[in-house]
């Protein structure tokens, strides 16, 4: 098991693909919920493959079923003010030590 703050990981390059963003307000299939709804409504929008991917794996649960999808696409603003919020707290609550150095 590699873990997400294994230096294997942070060394991986991070590439945009450009692929196109669905609004999840548009897609009757899948149950979008609104607590982690940001003003400009990034929330809502997942890349078209993942989209395709979910609505099939919806018509595969038994009747009655759902996803429901909280958050998709998240600002890099939002992403680092969640970082910083979990950072602050666990440096408060373990100490700085806790922390990773890079």
């Amino acid at each position: 098991m590699i873990l997400l703050s294994d230096p294997v990981i942070s060394r991986m390059p991070i590439e945009e693909s450009g692929e196109v963003l669905i609004d999840l307000h548009t897609v009757q299939a899948l149950r979008l919920d609104p607590r982690m709804a940001d003003t400009g409504a990034a929330y809502s929008h997942l890349r078209v493959s993942v989209v395709d991917r979910l609505v099939t794996a919806q018509t595969l649960l038994p009747s009655g079923l759902y996803f429901l999808i909280i958050e998709g696409f998240r600002p890099v603003e939002l992403q680092a003010r969640y970082f910083d919020c979990v950072t602050g707290a666990s440096a408060a609550r373990y100490g700085p030590t806790a922390l990773p150095t890079s």
